[in-house]
């Protein structure tokens, strides 16, 4: 069985000098339409990244952190697709709708959902196979492509 490949995206509530509940506007969206548009802001995640995204065989997540005063908080959701064109204001939540320097919008079709500490440390980094929380401490990219470990 294959596991799930996961795409890793950093995230603040504090975007556009606005406070917002990134996932809570988020997930809104998503009861409204049934999908929702999640935008990342800067580097463009690269073709690869795009290709995982878009390859309808394997169970895609796509993993939001953010960092807090314990370590950090994960939510994961299902990807449907991704695109370096704007989709739709409609599945954008309101608050960057307007936003500049988008460079890849990437379609989740299910809940943002809080994982416990136990389901955050069953991904790992594709590239390295160090644990996630490992490598959020030591690295500043702007995403990462992940794994799910084996289940002995």
């Amino acid at each position: 069985m294959n596991r799930p490949i996961g795409i890793v995206l950093r995230y603040a509530d504090n975007l556009m000098a606005r406070k917002v509940d990134t996932i809570e506007e988020h997930n809104k969206i998503f009861t409204e339409q049934g999908k929702v548009y999640v935008g990342k802001i800067g580097k463009f995640i690269g073709e690869k990244a795009i290709s995982i995204c878009n390859d309808q065989k394997i169970i895609r997540c796509l993993i939001l952190v953010k960092k807090n005063k314990q370590g950090y908080e994960y939510y994961q959701a299902k990807i449907e697709s991704a695109q370096a064109t704007k989709p739709p204001l409609n599945l954008i939540p309101e608050y960057y709708r307007n936003a500049k320097g988008i460079s890849t919008w990437i379609c989740i079709n299910s809940k943002l959902e809080k994982l416990d500490d136990e389901d955050s440390k069953s991904w790992i980094i594709k590239s390295s196979g160090m644990e996630l929380s490992h490598t959020l401490r030591r690295s500043m990219a702007a995403y990462f492509i992940t794994r799910k470990k084996s289940q002995n």
